[in-house]
């Protein structure tokens, strides 16, 4: 394309060309001896495949990265190729690229731009803005109610509205979903669309909108013991891992899912994810890097925090690798009272066992994932936290047909909360006590039903 393009010039614009190969176009004069006099522009322009390698050690002013949200791992050859392009106001940077999820560096940086977070601008090109984009009404043309609502959102004329019917059904197989993912209306269509998500895309992006702000973020701090744990201290500060969506209610019981890792700098985020019994509302999130000891403290004290009228939240932690300190922690260290128990069968003997933690499997790994999708397809429950959210929309199918977190992106918060969904139904729910006044109804009405007997 570049070559092209520079074949096309006319003459007098086309600067004087020394070398043209595979790779690169050097503007210089190509005679040795006219050089000197008549140099020339002295640049060059050079084009590079996204591979892993970094590129450093040369000076760039114009720097276009083209698809980068399909670079393998964009982050860190930005990171290398930003260091050669100076600070000076001849100088400009071009991140063009179709959209491939929510998350990575591409979708982070472009929300970063509409935030005005950083010196790019952001730029949306929508399928209707192109006048190719148009066909001819036929005769009995009528649209509708959806295709109504999308013409009038996006003040489209009758023979776009006719172009987008004919390219759903001869360019995208009839499926809406793929011409939204290749004809994109907005900017955020644009993101949640791209990607085989897991999960509701269209409720998520419902959530996300009303998604509220944290009433309280900070710590709950204790010293590390069996009592310390019971009554915790409320440590409020910006960069806290715990994120209260909704306090605890005396009157009501929690249960708690918790997915773990090794807490170091590279390693994935430990997480805590609580549900309100009674509506199954998200009410409060704990992430963090976190070690399995420490990560068992936390759990421990946001387990007593939300006790509500139990002695302690149903918690219920994953027992694979990390979490096997974890649940032990809790158990013996800890003497937590309120733990949750999976049922084996033991092979050999075929005596039903009771083991603490939840096991994540080949078996149980999609029942956590279904049971989750099924919540967010019904929309009865409150996903409050903007981070689980996040995780839900870019938990995608990978090329083996497995679903994970894309590339750049956690999944912890989506495990996490697959395991609270999983534990909500073994939690027993404690019944309140009945008022003087229910108990005087409740007496009258058995009395009246003997009497009628």
């Amino acid at each position: 394309m570049t070559k092209l393009y520079y074949d096309s010039l006319p003459t007098e614009f086309a600067p004087l060309k020394r070398y043209d190969n595979a790779r690169r176009l050097v503007f210089e004069n190509p005679d040795d001896i006219e050089r000197k006099t008549n140099p020339g522009l002295r640049s060059s322009l050079q084009v590079s495949t996204a591979e892993k390698k970094e590129k450093r050690g040369s000076t760039t002013h114009n720097f276009h990265a083209s698809e980068i949200a399909f670079w393998s791992d964009a982050k860190k050859l930005m990171l290398a190729a930003l260091q050669e392009i100076p600070d000076h106001s001849d100088t400009i940077i071009i991140l063009e690229s179709t959209a491939n999820g929510v998350g990575g560096y591409f979708h982070d940086t472009y929300w970063a731009a509409k935030r005005h977070e950083n010196d790019y601008e952001a730029i949306f090109l929508p399928w209707h803005i192109f006048p190719e984009y148009s066909r001819p009404v036929t005769e009995g043309f009528e649209l509708t109610e959806t295709e109504k609502e999308i013409k009038a959102l996006y003040n489209l004329t009758d023979e776009q509205m006719s172009w987008r019917r004919w390219a759903i059904a001869n360019k995208c197989g009839g499926d809406e979903i793929k011409f939204k993912q290749e004809y994109p209306s907005s900017d955020r269509e644009a993101f949640i669309v791209s990607g085989t998500p897991k999960f509701n895309i269209e409720n998520l992006s419902v959530y996300h909108t009303y998604c509220p702000k944290p009433k309280w973020v900070g710590d709950l701090t204790s010293a590390n013991t069996a009592q310390d744990v019971k009554t915790p201290e409320m440590n409020r500060y910006d960069g806290g891992k715990l994120r209260i969506y909704k306090f605890p209610d005396p009157g009501k019981s929690y249960v708690i899912g918790g997915d773990t890792a090794k807490g170091t700098e590279h390693s994935d985020y430990s997480v805590l994810q609580v549900l309100e019994q009674d509506t199954g509302d998200l009410v409060a999130t704990l992430r963090g890097k976190i070690n399995p000891t420490e990560f068992a403290y936390d759990a421990a004290r946001l387990g007593y925090f939300y006790a509500g009228m139990t002695r302690a939240a149903f918690l219920g932690v994953e027992v694979n690798k990390d979490g096997i300190t974890t649940n032990n922690v809790l158990h013996k260290d800890i003497h937590y009272p309120n733990l949750f128990r999976r049922r084996t069968v033991d092979k050999t003997s075929e005596e039903t066992e009771y083991k603490l933690g939840f096991h994540t499997n080949e078996r149980t790994r999609p029942i956590i994932l279904n049971k989750l999708a099924n919540w967010i397809n019904e929309g009865e429950f409150a996903l409050n936290d903007e981070k689980t959210i996040l995780e839900c929309m870019t938990f995608v199918k990978d090329d083996h047909g497995r679903y994970e977190a894309q590339e750049g992106c956690h999944d912890d918060c989506v495990i996490a909360l697959g395991i609270a969904i999983y534990i909500f139904d073994y939690a027993v729910k404690p019944q309140k006590p009945k008022t003087q006044e229910e108990n005087l109804r409740e007496s009258l009405k058995a009395k009246k039903s003997s009497q009628n007997w």
